[in-house]
């Protein structure tokens, strides 16, 4: 579960760069040697070293039946933390990037009797790459799409030209705008072997988490982009009122953790080199083994079971006097 120290074993080529929209933009990625990338399934997500030292992490969206390249979108956030504006200013045609392996927390489930696939804005793009399958795979399944207008819509341009252009339907934000969906609709019609899978900006998962609250835990798979997260996937609420010992059992040091600091944040403070892409316990790339204690979890990239051995630590705070990291 844990990744390694060099988390960027590829490294990649820009090939390709379109606008799909006026602030998003597709990128067809290969390998520098040409070879063959490693195989993925949908709902991956690769994580990027950038300039800077910057690092995030981009969905999948391209068919993960075709090895030779990756396709990924990126929304320019000019109010973001830098990742999206330095991949639109620098990663143009011939740029060279270092990317993880593919990483999936937000798969599709193998005893789902159909599917029902929520997008947001840029959070589409995992969804496009699980339509893909899903079709190929004569299953059941939507794709709503929700966005501000026709030209915000963040599809290929020839989206209505692929196999499973069918099973797309469309919500436009804007007060003129004809197309309309009624969410709760939508997620009420869902049958019970049905699963909802949804990711895009807060807001828009706050309102399907509101309305999907009849659903099962295992009904609902979720993959958060951007903004502000709820405690439970992102910000970590102070755990003890005390300072609490962080202990790394292989460096044979101690370092204090101070009343809902994060565990990543106490660990760079104190020198200690980790990858943290997201930072917001989505992608997974600090998590990390603990050997004692009880840390207090606050991530959406770990199971239960999961949890009773790592800890994501860019969110996580301490629930116990002192905690110990395979570190």
């Amino acid at each position: 579960m844990p990744v390694s120290a060099d988390a960027y074993p590829l490294n990649l080529v820009v090939r390709e760069v379109t606008d799909l929209t006026p602030e998003i933009r597709a990128y067809r990625l290969a390998a520098e040697d040409g070879g063959p990338l490693p195989s993925w399934e949908a709902g991956a997500h690769l994580a990027f070293k950038l300039d800077d030292g910057l690092a995030r992490a981009y969905s999948l969206c391209g068919d993960p039946d075709h090895g030779g390249c990756y396709d990924i979108a990126v929304k320019r956030e000019d109010l973001g933390r830098g990742g999206s504006l330095a991949m639109h200013r620098r990663a143009g045609p011939g740029a060279r990037l270092r990317a993880s392996l593919p990483r999936n927390h937000f798969a599709l489930a193998s005893d789902a009797g159909c599917h029902l696939l929520l997008g947001g804005g840029i959070g589409v793009t995992p969804l496009l790459a699980m339509a893909r399958v899903l079709h190929r795979a004569g299953q059941r399944f939507q794709l709503a799409v929700f966005c501000r207008s026709e030209q915000h819509l963040p599809l290929p341009a020839d989206w209505r030209e692929q196999p499973w252009a069918g099973a797309v339907r469309l919500h436009f934000d804007a007060p003129e705008a004809p197309q309309k969906l009624d969410l709760s609709a939508l997620l009420d019609e869902l049958p019970p072997d049905g699963h909802v899978y949804y990711c895009g900006p807060e807001g828009f998962m706050q309102a399907v988490r509101a309305r999907s609250g009849h659903l099962s835990d295992a009904q609902r798979h979720s993959e958060s982009f951007g903004g502000a997260l709820p405690a439970e996937a992102g910000r970590a609420p102070p755990a003890s009122p005390s300072p609490v010992e962080l202990v790394l059992a292989r460096q044979q040091r101690s370092i204090s953790v101070a009343p809902g600091e994060t565990l990543a944040h106490a660990l760079l403070v104190a020198g200690v080199a980790l990858d943290t892409v997201c930072e917001q316990g989505v992608c997974g790339s600090c998590v990390t083994r603990y050997l004692d204690g009880l840390p207090e979890h606050h991530d959406s990239c770990l199971d239960t079971d999961e949890r009773r051995e790592y800890v994501a630590l860019c969110c996580a705070t301490c629930a116990s006097p002192t905690l110990v990291l395979d570190l």
